[in-house]
Formats: structure tokens, sequence, C-alpha cells
């Protein structure tokens, strides 16, 4: 069985005035899990790349290098209900940060679910207490 993350665009025009700020937050979080390939279970003498990931024409795409997980789609025009399935696959991490991040600045625009519980995002939330330099991240408010 796999593990599927959603997200819900609720405010439309919320959500594109953040946009640009997002796509800086992932990149962050991409440069730093490629500096630091341990964060997706990976070591620092394997051979990358570990994420399949672009940034071309405001859109991004986020893919795991290894089959079997869906891939993300982000653009500053998508609206409602969207999902990826990781699958557990070693970017889930990756996705969990992008979510986390999404939901703190969207203040309301988005509502973040999971199959997962709460306490199996603990690699994502340190991963985004790391890269920002936050010692808070909180549970996104649509949680189960």
């Amino acid at each position: 069985m796999g593990l599927t993350h959603y997200w819900t665009i609720k405010d439309n025009a919320k959500w594109r005035s953040l946009y640009d700020a997002l796509v800086a937050d992932i990149q962050r979080i991409v440069n730093y899990v490629e500096e630091h390939p341990e964060w997706m279970g990976y070591s620092k003498s394997d051979s990358g790349p570990f994420l399949d990931v672009s940034f071309k024409d405001g859109v991004v795409v986020i893919n795991d290098v290894e089959e079997g997980a869906e891939t993300v789609f982000l653009t500053r025009e998508q609206e409602g209900f969207n999902f990826c399935k990781t699958n557990y696959c070693p970017f889930d991490v990756v996705v969990q940060a992008v979510l986390l991040r999404m939901d703190d600045r969207a203040d309301g625009a988005v509502e973040v679910a999971s199959d997962a519980d709460w306490d199996e995002w603990v690699n994502g939330v340190d991963l985004v207490k790391t890269i920002f330099g936050t010692d808070v991240v909180r549970r996104p408010v649509g949680w189960h």
C-alpha cells in the first residue's frame, strides 16, 4: 500500500501571491537535500542524482529518481484538490518539507493532509527546522 499526500488550494488569489516565495523555499530544500543526501537515506558517497527536479516557466516538477512514486506538479495557476503518491520513496521527506512550507506560507489558503500519521512526518519537520532555522513547525490545520 502506498503513501499519499494531499493539498487543496482554497484561496486562488492568495496562492498566486505566495507562489514565488514558495518556489524559492522549494529551491532551498532541493539544494540542501542534494548537498546532504542522507536526508533521503543516501550516503554522500552514493552517486546522484537523488531527485529529478525542474523549475521552468513557473512550473515546479519534483520526482523521485526511483520508480514507484508520482510526480509533484506545482503551478501558479493551480487550483483545488491535488495529491501525490510518494509510496514511501526516498523523496517523501522532500515532499513533506515542501508541503510544510506551503502550509506555513499559505496561512489558510492551502489545506495540507496525508495518509501518514503526524509522527511519521518527523523527518520532514526536522528538515524544515534545519533549512529554515525555525524551532517550531506546526501541524497543518487540515490534518486528520
